[in-house]
């Protein structure tokens, strides 16, 4: 064995003779197998632990928003659910459905169609001279009978439509908006929302069928116009 070789523990060498301590008497060296070191270098490096650090908390998670239908909220409701938010006047979330815009431009159709309907047997009959007219008389004048039809109803529709409703619509507390900003539009946009309507209607129907599978129940003239129709209360 040679000499100074340090045990497996490390604890005594080997001086030749026999074991000797590795640590110096006054405990400030230690041999480290060539030489006496002090302790503090003799001794391993040990990884200093780093200290102990919470995890971070998790962020509180945010109340789940809740869109209730327009209309006042309870006072119960107001005090256990304070996250719970007034919706506008208007809700752009709640679509009015195919049929019920069915029912309500049909009633519109009986109001101003009827009226305008007398208006234009009369014109017809006194184109006539006040007789029956003929079918080549009522053929003669189709064309502008037709205008003053479309012209009546223009003027029905867009009025209505620009402050809101038709008389129709109202009753099943409908209206329209713009698609985008959820306010009311004007009269331009009602104009072109009638274009579209009629073309809807010259094209068998389809363009007003088309809201009954559109995801925000949207005609082809509301699509043109950018516009929705839907439920409101307190108007």
């Amino acid at each position: 064995m040679s000499a100074h070789q340090l045990s497996p523990d490390g604890n005594y060498y080997w001086d030749g003779a026999q074991w000797q301590p590795a640590l110096s008497p006054d405990g400030h060296y230690r041999w480290d197998g060539t030489e006496w070191v002090p302790t503090a270098a003799a001794a391993p490096a040990v990884a200093a632990t780093p200290a102990w650090t919470p995890p971070p908390e998790p962020a509180p998670e945010a109340p789940p928003q809740i869109q209730l239908p327009p209309g006042p909220i309870s006072p119960w409701i107001a005090a256990n659910y304070p996250h719970v938010k007034q919706t506008a006047a208007y809700s752009t979330t709640f679509y009015a459905g195919f049929w019920i815009r069915f029912v309500a431009i049909f009633i519109d159709g009986l109001i101003y169609g009827i009226p305008t309907g007398i208006v234009l047997v009369l014109i017809l009959v006194a184109a006539a001279g006040g007789r029956v007219p003929t079918s080549d008389q009522a053929n003669s004048l189709s064309l502008p009978l037709d205008l003053i039809s479309v012209v009546v109803g223009a003027a029905y529709f867009c009025y209505f439509w620009s402050t809101g409703a038709t008389p129709g619509m109202r009753l099943f507390r409908q209206r329209v908006l713009d698609a985008d900003t959820s306010q009311p539009i004007g009269v331009g946009r009602a104009l072109l929302r009638y274009v579209g309507y009629l073309v809807s209607l010259g094209c068998c129907y389809v363009g007003l069928i088309w809201a009954a599978f559109d995801g925000r129940k949207q005609g082809w003239h509301d699509k043109l116009a950018r516009t929705v129709v839907v439920y409101a209360s307190g108007r």
